[in-house]
């Protein structure tokens, strides 16, 4: 509860499992690679080809609004993914937070008539081998924001109403649907909010 107001849900500090701080919502971690250097403490790796954690979070647990995620990611790599619960455009909904060409992409899947909403960090790359801290947020409006270290790098108030709820368990490293698009990199502190974080509480993640 690093924010001191009850939103947070979950928190995977990565330092040597995959378990929860709070421990109700412990993960299941396969071929990741624990104890490496982190932002805080120890980190994650991923291979970019097997490793993924499934998380205790199932879909019943975040919404498609008031929902926020939150981690550290280290690549070099021009893309995979970060967290999922989500899966094609036409065929699940859920939230996805992922790589594109060295950019960071915080998308909402609507499962219907294969539209999604993504916002992206198209102008800046970050796939630098260095930490950046990652935020996306969309609240009960579905007005989506992704923070890239501290400050908003895109907005967007088109998120779909079609989309009600996620379909999928959250997965780390993996898109929970194809089992697929692997990250290949370092993540750290993964945080998960029922809520959409405002720019003040993302600043006290960035500076945690």
């Amino acid at each position: 509860n690093v924010l001191n107001d009850g939103s947070g849900l979950a928190l995977y500090s990565l330092d040597y499992d995959a378990s929860d701080a709070s421990g109700n919502y412990d993960g299941t971690a396969s071929n990741v690679t624990f104890g490496v250097d982190g932002q805080i403490n120890y980190g994650a790796s991923f291979n970019g080809s097997s490793s993924y954690i499934t998380t205790g979070v199932d879909s019943s647990d975040i919404s498609m609004t008031n929902t926020s995620f939150s981690c550290w990611v280290n690549f070099t790599a021009t893309s995979g993914t970060i967290m999922d619960n989500g899966g094609a455009a036409s065929s699940g909904r859920g939230l996805i937070l992922e790589t594109g060409s060295g950019y960071i992409v915080w998308q909402q899947a609507n499962g219907t008539s294969g539209q999604s909403t993504a916002i992206t960090s198209a102008s800046n790359s970050y796939n630098d081998g260095n930490w950046h801290h990652v935020v996306g947020t969309i609240d009960g409006n579905r007005v989506m924001k992704l923070y890239i270290d501290g400050n908003v790098e895109s907005s967007t108030s088109t998120a779909n109403s079609s989309a009600t709820s996620p379909l999928y368990t959250l997965e780390i490293g993996r898109r929970a649907f194809y089992n697929s698009q692997y990250f290949n990199g370092k993540i750290d502190q993964v945080r998960i909010f029922d809520s959409a974080l405002d720019a003040t509480a993302v600043e006290n993640l960035y500076n945690e």
